[in-house]
């Protein structure tokens, strides 16, 4: 094993050179290091796998020496090697976000050395632990040597998946260390941007002290005049005017200032997709349009207030201008006047400086608060390092009409009235208009991010949440619009026990209530006698005890040898979910069939499944030859779907209010729950999901629902993802093997990208059974989307 130990050791070298680095290096040199050190560990950790690898390979008996410490490295050592690589990926990550959050002010130097510090503790730990494995477990296996080789010469070889997931995280950390410099490209142009915008203000603000500072000169040389030779006074104020009035100069702020942006927003990548979070070892991420959602942002949030700010500014220039000219005008008619019986005083030419002085006392405080407004938005949204929040998006734009808006100081009279009425149709019009281009703006992946953030609930209201979307059997009361499939069922249920067959498929869209309703069945029918077969769960049959595979004959089977003669309902929930590796999904409907066609006199069996599934069997298996009957759970009124919202909120004990915080009326809540109902094409699962995200916190008794805008799915379909989807919607959850062995070689060419750009988006999320699945709450639109697409 020397070549193994040599590997080793010079991975050994790498870490003491990473150890022996001074805590307070600069966070550059902390990048490059962690960065290198990664792609080391990674080369010889794939090295010492490989060369392990092919001992195991061999199965040369003779040194078991060698074949134990070869297996303790492919078995178990490359597992906390993947945590080592992991450990320097996300440190990687973290050290690139606190640099962004250091620019930004949003933490200190002292806060980071303290991080960086225990990063260290942390990593030492790690390392030590891996370092010390290969020798604990040898000392610990050796005297069973030939026990613990058999043990794992049964299983598979977990190399290869290994060293694929290094190869993983060095690209991983290979595109960080790429995208990393475009991000700070980025912030810099928005720090451009800020100290523009910051300038602009500070320009505007001098400009109008200036103009105040111009009108009281102005009155100080009108005071001056020479009473006695009035005439040459005047003629004297005429080219102090001129000349205070030739210092008003206005800047054309809004040329100067865009042209400065486009030249900051040059330097800004277009799109990129960017790593905002680590979640149990993956990497979330969010595509962003960053020029344009900047550009955007500015133009809705800041630049209206900006044209107030620069209006301000040039009101105040242009007013001044004007009453210096009028006082000139003024003077040269004095001038060919008679001026002996006129006192300066008389001549009152100050009075309308004096006005103005006001004007611009009352201008200045308009634009202080002009000014707080741009500032508390650019606090709190215009900082790059809020794209690492992942709980809000990036750089949100508000879809109220721009705050420059006038309107008349009376509000009486018709004439008043009327233009309020064209105002507030013209803000509208502004306002859709507006929608319609942010719309346009966005990319595929913000608006599908946007559909799915929509859909979330109000965490400040997660009691009313918990009560109102409890899983489980909460008793028939619950239960509403089903009234025609218990009939149903109840006269299949008669027949059965007259010794006919019986055997049910319950088919319908997800969240349509197929596991309620067996619920329902199985404890008004079949009280204390029923069982429940899903995967990995332990059923007990008298006292008899079995933990179920993915394997449905031998569950069937286990019915019936201690169950069959109890006339029993087995109730098999999510058909689709029966399948793995070790058993095809067909060999269980073919077990199913089977069991039936024997078994189904003497135990009353329900099969739940989705539609597409079902459509499927009904072509390859004639499932009608199966089951007696189907009952279908997807239609129901919109008058069930208002009443099964009114129980579930009646059991929170909270009051419903509008935004005048009254409590809402009948006729109100019929207009919502019929919005819902529309909205959801009458699927009560996704109706009560709708209602339950859309109810915001009030108070500890008052909730208040805000369904205004349901944000539909947008279409990103294309031949790749829609194969991808198509399969998990069928068998409701899957996992990169499963995939893997379905599509064969294609899937790591191919599809596995599609399935991780689908995870970045949102669109499927895994689970922590390490399985993935659709979210919840689009999979409804993204099945009638396919069924398009197809």
């Amino acid at each position: 094993m020397k070549e193994e130990l040599v590997e080793q050791e010079t991975a050994q070298k790498y870490w003491e050179e990473f150890a022996s680095t001074p805590i307070n290096l600069i966070f550059e040199d902390r990048l490059v290091l962690l960065f290198e050190q990664l792609t080391k560990f990674t080369f010889q950790f794939r090295q010492l796998g490989d060369i392990c690898y092919q001992i195991v390979q061999e199965k040369d008996n003779t040194n078991l020496d060698n074949q134990l410490f070869a297996h303790i490295i492919n078995f178990e050592w490359a597992e906390k090697a993947k945590g080592i690589l992991l450990l320097w990926r996300d440190l990687l990550f973290e050290q690139q976000k606190t640099i962004l959050l250091l620019n930004d002010g949003l933490t200190t130097s002292t806060q980071i050395t303290t991080l960086w510090q225990e990063s260290n503790i942390i990593q030492r730990l790690a390392w030590q632990d891996l370092e010390n494995l290969p020798e604990q477990q040898l000392k610990k296996l050796k005297p069973k040597a030939q026990k613990a080789l058999k043990k794992w010469q049964l299983q598979t070889n977990p190399w290869s998946t290994y060293k694929e997931q290094y190869l993983t995280i060095e690209q991983q950390t290979k595109e960080l260390n790429a995208v990393f410099p475009k991000l700070l490209d980025t912030q810099k142009a928005m720090q451009g941007i800020l100290q523009m915008i910051n300038n602009t203000l500070e320009e505007c603000t001098n400009e109008i002290l200036t103009v105040g500072g111009l009108a009281n000169e102005t009155i100080t040389v009108i005071a001056s005049l020479d009473q006695d030779d009035l005439k040459k006074g005047l003629i004297k104020l005429l080219s102090q005017i001129k000349e205070l009035e030739d210092k008003i100069q206005f800047e054309n702020y809004i040329n100067i200032f865009s042209v400065a942006l486009e030249k900051e927003l040059e330097t800004i990548t277009e799109r990129l997709t960017i790593v905002v979070e680590v979640n149990g070892g993956y990497l979330e991420q969010r595509e962003v349009f960053l020029k344009k959602r900047i550009h955007q942002w500015l133009e809705s949030e800041i630049y209206p207030l900006l044209y107030e700010v620069w209006e301000l500014a040039e009101g105040s220039c242009n007013g001044l201008k004007m009453i210096l000219l009028n006082i000139r005008n003024r003077v040269n008619i004095l001038l060919k006047e008679d001026l002996d019986n006129l006192n300066k005083e008389e001549l009152n030419l100050a009075k309308p400086l004096f006005a103005f002085l006001k004007d611009i006392s009352t201008t200045s405080n308009n634009l202080k608060k002009v000014q707080i407004n741009i500032q508390e938005r650019l606090d709190t949204e215009f900082k790059f390092s809020y794209i690492y929040n992942v709980q809000r998006d990036f750089l949100p734009i508000s879809l109220q009409a721009s705050l420059n808006q006038r309107f008349w100081s009376s509000k009486e009279g018709w004439i008043a009235k009327s233009r309020q009425w064209i105002d507030v149709q013209w803000e509208k019009w502004q306002s859709f208009r507006s929608k319609l281009s942010k719309e346009q703006a966005l990319g595929i992946s913000e608006r599908v991010v946007r559909c799915i953030q929509n859909r979330q609930p109000d965490t400040k209201n997660n009691h009313y949440t918990n009560i109102f979307m409890t899983k489980g059997y909460i008793g028939e009361a619950f239960l509403v619009g089903r009234e025609e499939q218990l009939e149903h069922i109840e006269n299949i249920i008669n027949t059965w026990k007259k010794g006919f067959r019986g055997a049910v498929l319950v088919s319908g869209e997800r969240l349509s209530g197929k596991t309620l309703f067996a619920e329902i069945v199985a404890h008004r029918y079949f009280p204390d006698n029923f069982l429940r077969l899903k995967p990995n769960a332990t059923v007990t049959v008298h006292g008899h005890k079995t933990k179920l595979s993915y394997n449905l004959e031998d569950a069937l089977t286990f019915i019936q040898k201690y169950a069959l003669h109890s006339q029993s309902l087995v109730w098999i929930d999510d058909l689709e979910l029966w399948s793995d590796s070790k058993t095809p999904f067909y060999q269980n409907v073919q077990a199913l069939s089977d069991w039936i066609d024997n078994f189904s006199t003497r135990s009353f069996v329900i099969v739940s499944t989705n539609n597409i599934l079902k459509k499927q069997l009904g072509q390859l298996c004639q499932i009608d030859r199966i089951f007696q009957a189907e009952i279908s759970m997807d239609n129901i009124s919109q008058e069930a779907i208002k009443q099964a919202i009114w129980i579930r909120h009646g059991a929170t004990h909270k009051k419903l209010v509008n935004s005048n915080q009254e409590l809402l009326s009948p006729q109100v809540f019929q207009r919502l729950t019929k919005k819902i109902y529309k909205a959801v094409s009458g699927n009560v699962g996704e109706a009560l999901h709708t209602w339950v995200n859309s109810t915001y916190y009030v108070n500890e008794d008052r909730v208040q629902n805000h369904f205004a805008h349901y944000h539909l799915l947008p279409y990103f379909l294309n031949t790749d993802t829609a194969l991808i989807l198509t399969t998990i919607l069928k068998y409701k959850r899957t996992n990169e093997y499963t995939l893997r062995k379905l599509f064969g070689p294609m899937f790591p060419q191919q599809y596995a990208t599609v399935v991780k750009r689908l995870i970045s988006m949102g669109i499927l999320k895994r689970q922590l059974d390490g399985w993935l699945e659709i979210e919840e709450l689009i999979v409804n639109d993204l099945k009638e989307m396919i069924e398009t697409y197809n």
